[in-house]
């Protein structure tokens, strides 16, 4: 690896950090992205191998999660699942850094079970596929009942979310649930059973849409197994998975997406691969040229919304060294039927 390319790396990674901590310091900063900033930091900071990157996130974690829990002066628990599950994401992320809320998970322990599964999720995973039918939320705000075809609130028509989207959005919240001890009426494994059947995953020609899907699927999958970041993955556990990232990582730097490129790289680097391969190499080199000259990357047009953040945070995890643990899964249980599902049977 020449000096000139870690050197390169090593500026751009200060610079996306210093970009993430300027949010943080405008006014308003950490109440607009409070909870995008503790989950970023949080896991940045339990998972660089880089000391100085893991003290800043360290530090800016605190920040957030205090934006985040001022934020909810009033209570964490609204009366909804959505606020239970909200909880749960929030202090699993602080409990990266060493908070400890005994008390809290407790709480929402009883809180989670006063509301049903699809009221998590939308639909049951222990007795249905995931739907085709869950609204998005109507551009009025208003969030409808699945089945709904039209706002009950303004008329509007409503569009529907993707089955795919509605599956790794409740994977990814059974996960934070079940790491921080607060399963949502269901657990990780549960939601995960129907890995085989959705493996639908789509190519750049079947569409955009379904292919920005298919991609944050198979990523959140990757980082949903290897604890965000921990544990390093076994092509052998999910080799469709594997082979979709491996067929397809220069697509996002054709379209000159590199939110979507550097999901790409960490979770091909989270299956082993190395700055010595030439599509990771590649692949970096891109990031490092599409950083813009404030520290950011992504569509520089308008107002620093979450976009722009959420690209800065996945250019940032494309970049840095991970302190990998071992070879693992957040849930070894599962190992047996990941080889399973993997051979077909």
């Amino acid at each position: 690896m020449s000096r000139s390319f870690e050197a390169a790396r090593a500026r751009a990674i200060d610079r996306g950090m210093s970009f993430i901590e300027g949010l943080s310091r405008r006014r308003g900063g950490l109440e607009q992205f409070g909870s995008g900033l503790l989950y970023c930091c949080s896991f940045m900071a339990a998972t660089a191998r880089d000391p100085g990157l893991q003290s800043r996130a360290s530090a800016l974690t605190v920040d957030a999660f205090r934006a985040w829990t001022e934020q909810r002066s009033q209570g964490l628990y609204d009366g909804t699942a959505a606020s239970v599950t909200t909880a749960a994401q929030a202090f699993d992320a602080a409990s990266r850094i060493g908070f400890t809320y005994p008390h809290v998970r407790r709480a929402l322990r009883k809180l989670a079970l006063e509301h049903e599964v699809d009221e998590y999720f939308s639909y049951d995973p222990r007795v249905e596929p995931p739907p085709a039918n869950v609204p998005e939320i109507c551009e009025c705000g208003e969030s409808n009942l699945r089945g709904a075809k039209k706002c009950t609130q303004c008329g509007a028509r409503l569009e529907m979310v993707p089955a795919m989207r509605v599956w790794y959005l409740s994977f990814t919240s059974a996960y934070c649930g079940s790491r921080f001890g607060v399963p949502l009426r269901i657990r990780y494994e549960d939601v995960m059973e129907w890995l085989p059947t959705m493996r639908k995953y789509r190519t750049p020609k079947q569409g955009d849409v379904a292919f920005h899907d298919s991609v944050y699927c198979i990523t959140h999958i990757v980082y949903t197994l290897n604890d965000y970041g921990r544990f390093l993955l076994s092509p052998a556990w999910l080799p469709q998975e594997y082979e979709f990232l491996a067929t397809h990582w220069a697509t996002p730097i054709e379209n000159n997406d590199p939110d979507m490129a550097g999901e790409f790289i960490d979770s091909l680097r989270a299956f082993g691969l190395t700055e010595n391969e030439p599509a990771i190499r590649y692949a970096m080199e891109y990031l490092i040229d599409s950083q813009h000259t404030d520290g950011s990357w992504g569509l520089k047009e308008g107002k620093i919304d979450y976009r722009r953040f959420h690209a800065t945070w996945a250019a940032m995890d494309g970049l840095r060294e991970f302190n990998w643990t071992r070879a693992g899964l957040s849930f070894p249980k599962m190992k047996p039927k990941l080889l399973s599902w993997a051979k077909g049977k």
